[in-house]
């Protein structure tokens, strides 16, 4: 990933107990595949662990469902809106 001169990055982890955490990323500017945390987590992210990594309020963001289509390839269509 490219971490951006000028940018505040945050992770967030959800771990298998279903325990959501943040950290801010210290990573210096540039290409990296580690991610280098301000404090540790109090359980470290295990394998399959789901994450978000991104510019800080671009981690994540919330919608509302207001449909969901499924098609004869078993692929679901949905429709959503931004939950703010």
């Amino acid at each position: 990933m490219i971490i951006e001169d000028g940018k505040t990055y945050k992770i967030m982890v959800q771990f298998k107990d279903d325990t959501i955490e943040e950290r801010l990323a210290t990573n210096t500017p540039g290409v990296t595949d580690e991610i280098t945390v301000s404090s540790p987590f109090s359980q470290a992210p295990a394998l399959y662990d789901k994450y978000a990594f991104g510019e800080i309020n671009k981690v994540k963001k919330d919608f509302r469902i207001i449909s969901m289509a499924k098609n004869d390839k078993n692929e679901v269509q949905i429709q959503a809106v931004d939950a703010e």
